[in-house]
């Protein structure tokens, strides 16, 4: 399956170079459809003219978002926070509510970019 995102130009530059490998979010509806060889086509807000296509090459399930990001503190948000309750207050609690963490729980997913291109 392929699914279509848009992204600001901070994490999609971070996409590119290959330094973002993990997508974390909740483990919705969407968040359950995403599979092991799936593929994301990442496109840069405002224009979304340039993309980056990615594959999903690992998924892991949480019961809560700090569990996830206890397990990849040290991967992806040591040099950028100070905690992971830091972490929680810049990034879950302004998209999921906590209702929404205890129905759903959270996931992580690796992906690795397989083209860039821009549409003409």
């Amino acid at each position: 399956m392929r699914y279509i995102m848009n992204m600001n130009s901070s994490g999609f530059d971070k996409v590119k170079r290959g330094v973002k490998t993990h997508g974390y979010r909740l483990y919705d509806r969407v968040g359950r459809h995403l599979k092991i060889g799936d593929e994301i086509l990442i496109r840069l807000e405002p224009e979304l003219k340039e993309c980056i296509l990615v594959q999903i090459v690992g998924v892991a399930h949480y019961k809560t978002f700090y569990d996830m990001y206890a397990d990849f503190f040290d991967v992806d948000f040591k040099y950028r926070y100070r905690s992971i309750n830091d972490i929680l207050k810049e990034t879950f609690h302004h998209w999921y509510t906590e209702k929404e963490e205890k129905k759903y729980g959270a996931m992580v997913f690796k992906f690795v970019v397989t083209k860039t291109f821009s549409k003409l």
